[in-house]
């Protein structure tokens, strides 16, 4: 049987809740790309890999490692490697046209 490795991604921002079986976590970044306005989410404990929370009690400076397949799930992710405010181009901090001068 063949397992398919389970992906991880890091999210920022601040938790605000947390019961026995869920987190409830205020996103200011997926992967290091800012979500404006920041989203409130509740996300299963079972498919949160780490979570810390920051001493300095400052907002948006926790951190969720969470499974892939949640984010996408909760419609965060349109793909598995951009955050869904990236969809529109012109936000994107990449060029539509950085791979123009790569041979195929």
């Amino acid at each position: 049987m063949v397992t398919r490795a389970t992906v991880i991604i890091t999210l920022k921002g601040t938790k605000l809740r947390e019961s026995s079986k869920a987190v409830l976590f205020s996103i200011s970044e997926i992967r290091g790309f800012p979500v404006e306005p920041p989203k409130s989410e509740w996300f299963p404990l079972s498919q949160v890999s780490k979570m810390s929370n920051d001493p300095s009690q400052e907002k948006h400076k926790d951190t969720l490692i969470v499974s892939e397949w949640i984010l996408n799930q909760k419609g965060l992710l349109s793909s598995p490697s951009r955050p869904k405010a990236y969809d529109d181009p012109s936000n994107a901090p990449w060029s539509e046209d950085e791979d123009d001068d790569i041979p195929y």
